[in-house]
Formats: structure tokens, C-alpha cells, sequence
């Protein structure tokens, strides 16, 4: 049961970095490209969430680091689709 609960605990934390950054991105600076790639800021994201995956793996959490991975992924999938 443990597991599970860690594994859900990376998914949801895998998908709360990029929430911030399309929340900051639409609302706050809404119109404004970086470098003419709508992009680039939730690519941002996706390498802040490696940063959480190292801090995982270091702490021996590597079932909830499993569930980082798969959200990642996933939105970096959709932004790609979407994006570009």
C-alpha cells in the first residue's frame, strides 16, 4: 500500500511544476515569447522536474520517482503535440 501512495505522490508532483508554469505563463505574462518558442517555458518545467527525480533517486524514493518519470513524460508529450 506504501508504494502505491509514494508512486501516486510522484505522479502528482510530476504534474504540479508545469501547473505553476502554464498558471504564470497564461495569466501573468500572457502574449510574451521566449526566443519565438511558445515552448520554452513548460521545457523549463519538464528539466525542474528531472531536478525533483534526482532529489528522488538520491533519497531512496525510487517508486515515487517511477511516478515522476511517467507524468513528465506524459506532459512533455502533450506540450510537444500541442506546442509545437
Amino acid at each position: 500500500m506504501a508504494k502505491k501512495v509514494e508512486f501516486v505522490g510522484g505522479l502528482i508532483s510530476g504534474v504540479i511544476v508545469p501547473v505553476i508554469t502554464y498558471v504564470v505563463f497564461e495569466v501573468v505574462f500572457k502574449g510574451l515569447v521566449f526566443l519565438n518558442r511558445p515552448a520554452i517555458p513548460y521545457f523549463i518545467a519538464i528539466a525542474v522536474n528531472l531536478f525533483i527525480l534526482r532529489y528522488f533517486i538520491r533519497n531512496d524514493k525510487e517508486v515515487a520517482g517511477y511516478g515522476l518519470i511517467i507524468s513528465t513524460l506524459i506532459i512533455a508529450l502533450i506540450i510537444f503535440k500541442l506546442k509545437c
